[in-house]
């Protein structure tokens, strides 16, 4: 029987901190790293913070993000990680998850779903990417996967869902999950309100059920930006039930939640 460590974090991030976002995420892949974790997934934007607003349509914001992801790389060997970013491709921004390993960017998966009411309005923002679309860009001049794809990692096949994804009525890796992924890691900021963590429960374990998959969901933890709540809360479930939940609220720079399945 082949045992894998998977692991979902909090992080309570900073919008344009770019160093102490990039300390905090380092910080928390060696904590992980140090409990012999196989996959990590952080939460979305984890890198700029997700508070940046108009900011996002900066160029510079996303080079500063794609120098910050290079930074954190080599920290990254022997782990699958997912690290959160605004990235340019071919004129238009995108809310993006790289998916890093030993060092490299094994590929970027652009969001699909953007969520447009409350306190979230990205489609002012970035840009929807075509579901089952598979493009190529280039980091460092190596061209790596852009798009909506999964992943191998030993003998687990993982998929990649950003927030909202979750929230529609197909999640965004019902497709990879037909397909025979085994894992799906939801990178998430969403924020605070009286009863959303008993939907968001539901989310999960229903994706787990439905898709008969391990699920990890992630999400930020704190005040970000002066107006909105995170709440963290990471969900990690087994085939329609709940096997780990990390803590909620809190001062700390993250918070890491594992499970071995």
């Amino acid at each position: 029987m082949n045992i894998l460590r998977i692991a979902g974090a909090s992080l309570n991030q900073t919008p344009f901190d770019w160093e102490g976002n990039k300390a905090r995420i380092i910080g928390t892949i060696h904590a992980a790293a140090q409990e012999h974790t196989n996959v990590l997934c952080l939460p979305e934007l984890a890198i700029t913070g997700y508070g940046c607003e108009d900011m996002f349509l900066a160029p510079h914001v996303a080079r500063r993000a794609l120098a910050a992801l290079k930074e954190i790389l080599p920290h990254t060997q022997a782990m699958l990680c997912t690290l959160g970013l605004p990235y340019i491709f071919e004129g238009r921004v995108y809310n993006c998850i790289a998916v890093v390993q030993n060092g490299r960017v094994l590929g970027i998966n652009a969001k699909k779903s953007l969520p447009r009411e409350g306190v979230h309005y990205e489609p002012r923002w970035f840009s929807p990417w075509t579901p089952d679309t598979v493009r190529q860009t280039h980091v460092d001049g190596v061209a790596v996967p852009f798009g909506d794809m999964s992943y191998q990692c030993g003998n687990a096949r993982i998929a990649i869902e950003i927030c909202e994804e979750a929230w529609g009525r197909s999640g965004g890796a019902t497709r990879h999950a037909e397909h025979g992924a085994h894992i799906v890691l939801n990178s998430s900021a969403s924020h605070f309100a009286l009863g959303k963590y008993r939907t968001r429960e539901r989310l999960v374990t229903n994706a787990s059920r439905s898709m008969r998959v391990h699920y990890v969901y992630a999400n930020l933890v704190g005040n970000e930006a002066g107006r909105i709540i995170y709440d963290g809360g990471t969900l990690i479930a087994e085939r329609g039930h709940i096997i780990q939940r990390g803590p909620r609220f809190g001062f700390r720079d993250f918070y890491v939640t594992h499970a071995d399945v």
